[in-house]
């Protein structure tokens, strides 16, 4: 668990995945500090729930604020058939 206060210099490891309507999946992985804390707005049949934005923290060992993968969508592979000919 992460107490957030007034001044939080506090920085954790923080793995991030999207998944896209087209299959892709972006991962990062880097250190990174929270930035704010706010209550999200409550909808009908949704759980409630906390809006949280993150700074991503400088890391001179990776060369950059984080690592980042785009996997694409796994495919299924299919053997080609010919057409009957009657033969």
């Amino acid at each position: 668990m992460i107490i957030v206060d007034g001044d939080n210099d506090a920085t954790f490891p923080l793995f991030q995945a999207v998944k896209y309507k087209n299959g892709y999946t972006r991962r990062r992985n880097g250190l990174a500090r929270i930035q704010t804390v706010e209550p999200d707005q409550e909808t009908r049949g949704e759980n409630p729930g906390n809006a949280i934005t993150f700074d991503w923290i400088r890391n001179e060992e990776w060369g950059g604020f984080y690592r980042q993968w785009l996997i694409p969508p796994k495919t299924t592979t299919t053997t080609p058939t010919t057409p009957d000919t009657g033969k």
